[in-house]
């Protein structure tokens, strides 16, 4: 058994706490409210309300960050002190390019193994779907994910890392037309990213992102050359005769897919580059589309020359 430190205890933080519980001796958690109803009766959690309260001798197998994306590269400096072996970082990794290439720098330099936390993309879900289309003589051209007011980087980016692990490629290309809603239900300094994107891989495969959808479904597609699926919750769904059928159950489920995680940042068999990279790789397609709202006016082109230095706010 290992100790842990869990920095930020919201709804995702909340989460991870219940897994570590499983997988850890002990767990110290820095969150800036109070956490007494959470923690009450558990003898192996502890709460500090800033990580700067915690002394510096304490050490820490694994350290999560929960937080929202512009607080990572901070959190991750400040854990450094505790020499871990494995930190897991909540996705996406930053809302900043510069601040992606920052955390591989510092992780790198301190021979820290470190993951964001896209957990589809090491789990057996993107391999049993591979296997089924590999079964059938025929490969993945497309995916597809269309629904309704979600954001396409808080949700749309797990789905971009999947299409990077799927096409075994990162997206070289993007176009669509994306703009900022302060809507996010989070914090008022946060906003939805909404729109259109369409992603062109370098082997020429495509991923298309909207959230403009006027139904709330939430399936994502993929299309083949003669087979087209669905994933709807676990369940894969096979088009036939002019409907959707249901195939199989995936082999996916939150609480064994962060035991993964856990386990494969302690013990990394193959980091994977592009979980690592993705939300640098989607920034860096992003924000040169995104517009403002009501004028059409591109946000960033005085600063695309720049781009390393766009902050994003997102969540």
């Amino acid at each position: 058994m290992i100790n842990a430190l869990l920095i930020g205890c919201g709804s995702v933080g909340l989460k991870h706490l219940e897994v570590l519980r499983s997988f850890t001796n002990k767990i110290d958690v820095v969150d800036i409210k109070d956490l007494s109803n959470v923690i009450s009766g558990y003898s192996d959690i502890r709460h500090f309300y800033s990580i700067n309260d915690i002394e510096r001798d304490n050490k820490y197998e694994l350290v999560v960050i929960a937080t929202w994306a512009n607080s990572h590269l901070k959190f991750l400096k400040d854990s450094i002190k505790f020499n871990p072996r494995g930190i897991v970082i909540e996705k996406p990794l930053s809302n900043c390019i510069r601040d992606c290439k920052e955390i591989l720098m510092h992780t790198e330099k301190n021979k820290i193994n470190v993951l964001c936390n896209f957990t589809r993309s090491i789990s057996l879900l993107h391999f049993e779907i591979l296997n089924f289309f590999n079964l059938n003589n025929d490969e993945i051209l497309r995916i597809k994910w269309e629904t309704n007011g979600n954001c396409l980087a808080t949700n749309g980016i797990h789905w971009y890392n999947l299409a990077e692990n799927i096409f075994n490629s990162k997206a070289d290309n993007a176009n669509g037309i994306t703009h900022l809603v302060n809507e996010n239900p989070r914090s008022s300094d946060l906003n939805l990213l909404q729109g259109n994107m369409t992603f062109t891989f370098k082997n020429n495969k495509k991923l298309y992102l909207s959230t403009e959808k006027k139904t709330a479904d939430n399936y994502i597609y993929f299309e083949g050359k003669n087979i087209k699926a669905r994933l709807s919750g676990n369940s894969l769904e096979v088009y036939k005769n002019q409907s959707y059928e249901k195939l199989f159950n995936l082999s996916f489920n939150f609480h064994t897919e962060l035991l993964k995680m856990y386990h494969e940042v302690l013990n990394p068999t193959k980091l994977q580059i592009f979980n690592i990279k993705s939300t640098e790789n989607f920034l860096s397609l992003v924000i040169p589309l995104i517009s403002d709202k009501e004028s059409g006016n591109k946000l960033y082109d005085a600063k695309i020359q720049r781009i390393e230095e766009v902050e994003v706010p997102l969540s």
